[in-house]
């Protein structure tokens, strides 16, 4: 495993806490609606053929299969695995986590990003689309519906909304591509703890599994 660039731990970061509304250690282990305290075992002592064996299980119990930190659903975390992203018998604890959530990033335009050729709009609209608690930052067509500045994507299914404003992505985003100090910031499992203030929780609102435009 290779320690991510900074810039993706910042955004990493963000995901996390906003898809989770935890900020340590516990989001890795989080399952949609948060019933992991449910499960006979943590996830992330679970192994990837292991964790997507009990996926649908999740689905049929409790309405979606969104699991981990960044909320990895079924069909992602099997189209993950057939790109070589991980492997079946690899743990799917907060390393890996971190890993697939960076493949995640570099799917929707991170790459291109962090190097200066697209703007922070652009990549905002690429997450968006892979995380539906993230807004749009302007106004577009979405997956159901016309969607203005600060909505989710997916606004329209009466499920998803944007848990996080279009102006906190945006100056996050920012800071990370330009090498700016967060304030606030998660501290990442990988860094020795610092004085850093955590983000702020948002309010949970659990996403629906989406087919339109999921990775």
């Amino acid at each position: 495993m290779e320690k991510l660039p900074l810039p993706a731990l910042e955004v990493l970061d963000l995901i996390r806490v906003t898809e989770t509304s935890r900020d340590d250690e516990t989001a890795y282990d989080t399952i949609y609606g948060h019933h992991e305290n449910e499960l006979t075992q943590p996830i992330t002592t679970m192994t990837v053929e292991e964790l997507q064996a009990n996926q649908p299980g999740f689905s049929e119990t409790w309405g979606s299969s969104a699991s981990g930190a960044y909320q990895i659903m079924f069909a992602t975390l099997g189209d993950l695995i057939e790109a070589g992203a991980c492997e079946l018998d690899e743990l799917f604890d907060a390393d890996l986590q971190d890993d697939l959530g960076f493949v995640l990033l570099q799917r929707r335009g991170y790459d291109e990003w962090a190097a200066f050729t697209t703007d922070t709009d652009a990549f905002m609209i690429g997450l968006a689309k892979e995380w539906a608690s993230f807004p749009v930052p302007y106004d577009m067509a979405g997956a159901h519906q016309w969607v203005y500045r600060g909505q989710s994507y997916y606004a329209g299914d009466s499920v998803n909304r944007a848990l996080i404003t279009p102006e906190e992505v945006w100056t996050i985003c920012e800071n990370a591509r330009n090498g700016r100090e967060q304030e606030p910031r998660v501290r990442d499992h990988r860094e020795p703890a610092g004085d850093r203030m955590p983000l702020r929780k948002p309010e949970r609102i659990e996403p629906r599994p989406r087919e339109d435009d999921a990775a």
